[in-house]
């Protein structure tokens, strides 16, 4: 689940009051706790129009320019929050704010040494809510520097490591010719799937709201399908992880070292940003008896950032390599050798492991994936 919360969903209406705000946040953080297993991520919400943190109607916003009032509610969100969640905020230039200066010059993108460390730069996402409106997308882009391309270059950075969401928006039918924001479109070249595919890649993309209101549907959407590039974005959002070979001996001896590598291709825009686990497990294939080798927890960050899925950035190979004690009491025979990506809050859940792109290696009952290989236990 993606969660907004708002006040103000058709425009024009009120939010609330800064200390009705900050009451709920407070009621919603023991929620917020108790079910963080399924939360993917968090919008800011609540202010203004949507909970898009523009048109305030009880000043938690000058129009779309933080102020203190702005400040209390970010914090206080990111204190309500699970840390291990992330909270994505409609304007990029809030967060060169609140690191940076008054004259919104793009603060220093998160780092790899940063991300995933649950500091509130680390957490800090995005969420773009125009993406084919118009010039700057409507607002998105647009900073008192009126340069959008150092923001979309700082998207481009900072998205390695934190969420990109949103929706399309409403294209509309209107034409233009002067492009204001240098991205080198003008409407209606806004839906083309030339800019898709380079604005999706280039700010790492994780997910679009796919039920974002028929007639915008139909013109965003429909225009993709006519383009010939929806398939490509409903493929390519987010992480789609590929096996490309696995190197495994055909035997081992119980009570030694099983020493193997795999590699990995992420053929989407985004890595998993949320913690996962990586086991490799051995499987008896008379048995059915499982041999557990974790690789990573996905309750801390390994040295080795490629055992470590969240590093997993789109369009890379990652080799694993594994090194693990086989233990001493297994029994003896033939094991299938498999992969394990789940999520350590609902380990145990199938339906939430992360299936491999390729064909005839997934588990439904399971979760796992083959690895297509055996090996001999002695």
């Amino acid at each position: 689940m993606i969660l907004r919360f708002t006040y103000n969903w058709p425009r024009g209406g009120p939010d609330a009051p800064l200390d009705i705000v900050l009451m709920h946040i407070g009621q919603l953080k023991p929620v917020f706790r108790k079910n963080v297993d399924v939360i993917t991520y968090i919008d800011l919400g609540f202010i203004g129009c949507w909970g898009e943190e523009h048109s305030s109607c009880n000043n938690l916003a000058n129009f779309s320019t933080p102020n203190s009032n702005s400040w209390r509610i970010v914090e206080s969100m990111f204190d309500a929050v699970p840390p291990e969640r992330m909270i994505a905020i409609r304007y990029p230039r809030w967060k060169f704010r609140y690191f940076g200066l008054s004259d919104e010059t793009p603060t220093a993108p998160v780092r790899e040494s940063e991300a995933y460390t649950g500091t509130i730069k680390a957490r800090w996402a995005h969420h773009d809510d125009c993406l084919i409106c118009g010039e700057w997308n409507t607002g998105t882009w647009k900073s008192l520097r009126n340069n959008a391309q150092e923001i979309i270059d700082f998207l481009g950075e900072d998205n390695l490591y934190v969420f990109q969401g949103g929706e399309p928006g409403d294209p509309g039918t209107t034409r233009t010719t002067t492009d204001e924001d240098k991205d080198g479109y003008v409407l209606p070249n806004h839906t083309s799937c030339e800019r898709m595919r380079w604005l999706l890649e280039k700010e790492h993309w994780s997910l679009l709201n796919a039920n974002y209101g028929e007639n915008f549907n139909n013109r965003a959407y429909t225009a993709w399908k006519k383009g010939g590039c929806y398939d490509e974005i409903a493929l390519r959002l987010g992480y789609r992880l590929r096996l490309v070979d696995a190197q495994i001996p055909e035997k081992a001896k119980a009570g030694k070292l099983l020493s193997l590598n795999f590699t990995i291709h992420n053929d989407g825009w985004a890595s998993p940003h949320n913690p996962r686990m990586l086991e490799v497990i051995l499987r008896n294939i008379k048995s059915g008896g499982l041999i557990k080798l974790v690789i990573t927890g996905g309750d801390s960050i390994p040295a080795n950032h490629n055992n470590d899925p969240r590093f997993w950035l789109g369009g890379k190979d990652y080799k694993i390599n594994v090194s693990e004690k086989i233990p001493e009491n297994i029994a003896k025979g033939n094991y299938e050798v498999l992969l394990n990506l789940a999520d350590p809050l609902l380990y145990g859940r199938p339906e939430y492991s992360i299936r491999l792109a390729n064909q005839n290696t997934w588990e439904e009952k399971t979760g796992f994936n083959s690895l297509l290989h055996q090996i001999t236990i002695k």
